[in-house]
């Protein structure tokens, strides 16, 4: 089964996309004195100026020029105005592939940034893991995860990669909020949960559907439903420190995907989940009603 897509194509094009405009050149590709020195150490106009727009490519975004990408024109001309090169010197420089690789390679030990490992995609994973408790967004999991290889100085490896990591990250934090949210329940706490699917003695609908009902305009007979209701939650007892230890957007979202589910479509859910929904469920229709 595929695994599904974080990321909008147009999402993915921007992460990956080096600085295009004035003021981001200027942030990223301005060339210090150092960058100056290494350049001028190949010969030709070609290999300086296509050396200094691989280095600029390193420093941001963070990744290598591709073999047939073309560089953005407001790059290059912005590299070549600080070397006194003619931009057409690039046209040249594209056709070399042996000198690009071997000034790549000179590129990496100068600037200390190093491959994705086996070892570091599966610390980044468990960072993305801890992310990935406080959110599902696609995009805020994918940047950080960016954000992160940049600070440990590894070169961005395809984006497919990096958003695979982060739904890994999603699936196990999903499981991790699961389990947290029913590792209390006992036993009776379970089948009371799924006693809550179960139609009600008129055969209309099932017991969480009665209790998602609104209380409706003040009345005696709407109080005492209303009571009526909020007596069965109490009557299940869920401990009062569930969900403390689950982000409040975490909660949010499995509230949100519980009150778009009808009792059959929680029936079908693995325990684990439909257990963990309806506690959440549970906890937003009536959060007082936890018992210690």
């Amino acid at each position: 089964m595929p695994r599904p897509e974080l990321l909008s194509p147009a999402q993915r094009a921007a992460l990956m996309a080096p600085a295009s405009d004035l003021n981001e050149c200027i942030r990223y590709y301005t060339l210090n004195a150092n960058d100056l020195h290494l350049i001028r150490q190949h010969r030709g106009v070609h290999n300086q100026l296509g050396f200094a727009v691989q280095l600029c490519y390193l420093r941001f975004p963070g990744r290598t020029l591709g073999v047939e990408e073309v560089p953005p024109p407001e790059i290059v001309g912005f590299v070549a105005a600080q070397l006194g090169l003619p931009v057409s010197a690039w046209s040249e420089y594209a056709k070399r592939d042996q000198t690009r690789r071997e000034h790549l390679q000179e590129l990496q030990r100068h600037s200390g940034l190093r491959l994705l490992t086996v070892a570091d995609y599966r610390s980044l994973a468990t960072w993305a893991t801890a992310l990935a408790m406080q959110t599902s967004k696609g995009i805020v999991l994918v940047e950080g995860v960016v954000e992160e290889m940049r600070r440990r100085r590894l070169l961005l490896p395809p984006i497919t990669v990096m958003e695979r990591m982060s739904a890994e990250a999603t699936t196990r934090a999903r499981r991790r909020i699961y389990r947290t949210l029913t590792e209390l329940l006992t036993e009776r706490q379970r089948g009371d949960l799924d006693a809550l699917l179960e139609a009600t003695p008129s055969g209309k609908a099932s017991k969480l559907a009665w209790l998602r009902q609104p209380a409706g305009a003040p009345s005696p007979r709407n109080l005492l439903g209303l009571i009526e209701r909020l007596n069965v939650i109490r009557e299940i007892k869920l401990p009062i420190q569930m969900g403390q230890a689950i982000h409040q957007n975490r909660l949010l979202q499995l509230a949100r995907e519980g009150a778009q589910s009808d009792a059959p479509h929680l029936r079908q859910l693995e325990p684990l989940r439909r257990h963990a929904t309806l506690v959440v469920i549970l906890l937003e229709t009536n959060v007082p009603s936890r018992q210690p």
